[in-house]
């Protein structure tokens, strides 16, 4: 069985209020947008990321506990270079036409609670983003009301998390393995260190890498690096390890958003992953971390 790894990454939607930026929409009040949209046809659906790529919302479902669980197709178009064999080094016309793309997935899952939308995403290069989610939403809800002839109120709103609790995160992780500091070159000349101050060529940020001994934890470790960096003494921190449900994270306050690393079974005929047990994989995730 062919397996690769795929980021996760950890987002949070609100449905703020256009009148009040300080209230937001019940969540639930998304869900009729969503139902709507998927009965649109597939070509309504599209709505463009560029003037040459396109996305969709191809498929979502919501699960017997509540998540919705879906995939966003996407394609670049009037693009048609000839195909050449890896092997062979032999080069064909390429029998596609400019207005076909190849078909790129994007995995997602939903998490409604009482103030906010989780959003669990798969991260890659070429498929669809957290930007990309945030406006395509924004416009089928646009759609709902419209056809309803209702006025909304309110836009979806999203954002990384964790944006706080950072050691609140750390604590919620079965093992950390390693910790990253980063911390200003100009340690170098201070009276702790006493080294040479001719610093111009050095890097701004100085990284210290602190690994655990085999299979051991420094979770306690983190945490005080943690409130150091709350106090400003680290300027900032990297801690990665794996979490309850056996998945890789990486915390980094520089990014200030989680990350899960997990792998996931490959079609082996066509090299696309395959999408249920990614999905089942991305709900157990959403409802163990929020």
């Amino acid at each position: 069985m062919s397996s690769t790894t795929r980021i996760l990454g950890f987002f949070s939607l609100q449905l703020v209020k256009k009148s009040d930026p300080e209230l937001c929409e019940a969540p639930k009040s998304l869900i009729p947008s969503l139902q709507y949209i998927l009965t649109v046809s597939l070509v309504d659906r599209h709505q463009d990321i560029s003037t040459d790529r396109w996305y969709r919302l191809d498929r979502a479902k919501e699960s017997s506990a509540g998540v919705w669980k879906g995939v966003f197709v996407s394609g670049k178009h009037s693009h048609r270079p000839p195909l050449v064999n890896r092997k062979t080094g032999s080069e064909r016309p390429n029998p596609k036409t400019l207005d076909e793309s190849e078909k790129e997935l994007t995995h997602f899952a939903l998490a409604f609670f009482n103030d906010e939308i989780g959003l669990l995403l798969e991260e890659r290069r070429s498929g669809v983003s957290v930007d990309d989610i945030t406006y395509y939403l924004n416009w089928a809800v646009g759609v709902y009301y419209g056809v309803n002839q209702i006025n909304c109120d309110w836009k979806i709103v999203s954002m990384s998390v964790p944006s706080q609790g950072f050691i609140n995160e750390i604590n919620k992780m079965k093992r950390v393995s390693s910790a990253t500091l980063f911390v200003s070159k100009d340690l170098l000349s201070s009276q702790f260190l006493r080294f040479s101050k001719r610093t111009e060529s050095v890097a701004e940020e100085l990284e210290l890498k602190v690994p655990s001994k085999l299979r051991k934890d420094i979770k306690q470790l983190a945490v005080d690096m943690a409130r150091a960096h709350k106090k400003k003494l680290v300027a900032r921190l990297r801690v990665s390890g794996t979490s309850r449900a056996g998945s890789t994270i990486i915390l980094d306050t520089g990014k200030l958003r989680q990350k899960d690393y997990i792998k996931t079974e490959v079609d082996e005929t066509t090299g696309i992953v395959k999408s249920e047990p990614l999905l089942n994989t991305m709900e157990k995730i959403v409802l163990e971390r929020w």
